[in-house]
């Protein structure tokens, strides 16, 4: 049970699968809990195209999936009380996405997957829970899947466990908060789930777009972003979005102009470094506070040319030094906002002023200039 003061939007650590199965029928409760899914009137033998909690039980409820069950879309429109789906650690939920309609196309996409709370601009938040932080669950989709706040704010929404793309093709994962216009509160989502560690291609997107709220939503990815994820992109400039996971997908990070990423202490960055000087990039017009780490993989020693550039780093937003507890994982900081490693005859430089990563012999003598400078190759960006 959730049991914090104030009410959160939670959706936690569960098995979302998604099937073929074309299914027509909405199918709601607001009975009170503590229930098991499959008796109350979420019949798993029925299970369609939206299922939802509509209830309004002072101190909220929780239901636990004590089945194997198959909706196209999970929404909560509980009145100001919190309401939890939990796991019982066997089962699974899919979201197949198929037959949305009306007013369960939140997102305006018919055939797309949600999991959504609903229900009024209101300045209270409240909870929707899915699973827990101690039973955790894993998230499948084969649809594209958005995981969002609409209308209602001053909520927050959390996920436990793991997301992956278990279609067989590239699909997309969208985060939004604070999705529609009329929206005056703020409304944030928290993700501890590792995304894309397994299963195939999963892009993952923040595209908060709504409202006139006090304060800026913020969405956490606070779990691993894994190999599968092929990019990210920063698509809202109305929230953050945080990485906090010690992330290890290879693909490109991208902020659009106007919006904001966020690298915490204990977030990763990894970049492929690729003998030909190519490899993914944190990239766009927006801005990143870089407070992490990066983590370069390289290629074997001797693979590449000496005087090789990489170019990292080259958001439009981003001038000078990164945050104070900046890294790169096996360098050493030299200063002048510069990281070194020594491998053999090849010296490779980091510099967080040009962004670029360069791999040099360098003369005995400036062993301990090793940012740089000599060469041209930083340059202050203001």
């Amino acid at each position: 049970m959730l049991t914090s003061s104030y009410r959160l939007l939670t959706v936690s650590a569960l098995s979302l699968a998604t099937s073929t199965v074309t299914h027509a029928a909405v199918y709601s409760s607001n009975a009170a809990g503590p229930l098991n899914w499959s008796v109350s009137t979420w019949n798993p033998a029925m299970a369609g195209d939206a299922v939802r909690y509509n209830g309004n039980v002072s101190g909220g409820t929780n239901y636990t999936l004590d089945v194997n069950a198959t909706v196209g879309s999970l929404r909560a429109e509980a009145s100001g009380n919190p309401f939890q789906l939990l796991s019982d650690g066997t089962h699974t939920l899919s979201l197949d996405g198929t037959g949305i309609s009306g007013t369960d196309q939140v997102f305006g996409n018919a055939g797309v997957a949600s999991i959504t709370q609903s229900n009024g601009n209101i300045s209270n938040a409240r909870a929707f829970t899915v699973g827990s932080s101690t039973t955790g669950m894993t998230i499948n989709l084969l649809t594209d899947t958005d995981i969002g706040i609409t209308t209602n704010t001053g909520s927050s929404m959390t996920i436990y466990g793991s997301i992956n793309n278990t279609s067989g093709s590239s699909k997309t994962l969208t985060f939004r908060a604070n999705y529609n216009a009329g929206n005056t509160n703020r409304a944030n989502i928290n993700i501890f789930s590792s995304i894309g560690t397994s299963g195939s291609s999963l892009a993952i997107v923040n595209a908060g777009t709504g409202g006139t709220a006090s304060g800026t939503s913020i969405v956490t990815l606070n779990g691993v972003l894994g190999n599968q994820v092929s990019s990210v992109t920063q698509n809202s400039t109305t929230s953050l979005l945080v990485l906090t996971g010690a992330n290890t997908y290879t693909g490109n990070t991208t902020v659009i102009t106007g919006g904001t990423l966020q690298l915490n202490s204990s977030g990763k960055l990894t970049f492929q470094i690729n003998p030909d000087a190519t490899n993914n990039q944190l990239t766009g017009g927006g801005t990143a506070n870089l407070n992490g780490s990066f983590q370069f993989l390289l290629p074997a020693e001797g693979a590449v040319a000496i005087n090789t550039t990489w170019q990292i780093e080259n958001l439009a937003g981003l001038t000078g030094a990164y945050g104070s507890s900046f890294s790169v994982v096996g360098f050493t900081d030299a200063g002048s906002d510069t990281w070194t490693l020594i491998r053999g005859s090849e010296t490779w430089v980091f510099s967080e002023t040009s962004g670029q990563l360069s791999v040099v012999i360098p003369e005995p003598a400036c062993l301990s200039l090793i940012g740089l400078a000599g060469m041209g190759i930083l340059r202050r960006r203001h």
